[in-house]
């Protein structure tokens, strides 16, 4: 019994590695795939706090492979480093380095002090750096990053919330995969989450 479910295992996680995603083995159709693990996430989202905690999908490796893939594809290969902030940041960090290549830091953007500003990792001055986030939860972040003379390429968050509107309509670097209401109604009601 435990052989079959070793096997059963390995062939999931084959057909979820990068290699086979990239090369489309496993998505013929990225759309259906990215409400599949739009799915998933609300599936795994405690009721009561619905997308406002990631605590129930970044403990699944499957769900959080799929993240990383869906937030890695939208990361330049130009950029130098991934920065991770807020909620998970230092396991959706990790997650995206792994699926990139990308080295990457976590930062805190409402640190008191220039010394707490980046709680792991390393950031040089001339860096094309990516941003990666669950929530856009800092508004002033890019200022933040401006001062460490780092060009910021891209900001990827994964579920976005109504307040988020006006960042994501004034900057084009700017995106979420997802959005609050969505997660919210699909946890619900096992609906869409797109």
């Amino acid at each position: 019994m435990n052989a079959v479910v070793r096997r059963s295992a390995t062939a999931i996680d084959a057909a979820l590695s990068p290699g086979a995603l990239a090369s489309g083995a496993f998505v013929q159709n990225p759309e259906f795939w990215k409400q599949e693990l739009a799915n998933d996430i609300a599936a795994a989202l405690p009721l009561q706090a619905a997308a406002h905690r990631s605590d129930g999908w970044v403990t699944r490796p499957a769900i959080l492979r799929r993240v990383a893939t869906l937030m890695g594809a939208s990361i330049p290969a130009t950029a130098d480093r991934i920065i991770a902030f807020g909620d998970a940041a230092q396991i959706l960090g990790t997650a995206v380095a792994l699926e990139t290549g990308i080295p990457f830091c976590v930062a805190n953007p409402r640190a008191a002090t220039e010394a707490e500003f980046l709680q792991t990792g390393t950031l040089h001055a001339g860096e094309r750096v990516a941003v990666v986030s669950v929530h856009l939860d800092a508004p002033d972040l890019l200022e933040s990053l401006a001062g460490h003379d780092v060009v910021v390429v891209v900001w990827r968050a994964l579920i976005s919330r109504p307040a988020d509107a006006t960042m994501l309509a004034a900057d084009s670097r700017i995106a979420a995969e997802f959005s609050d209401a969505g997660m919210v109604a699909a946890a619900h009601e096992g609906g869409d989450a797109a």
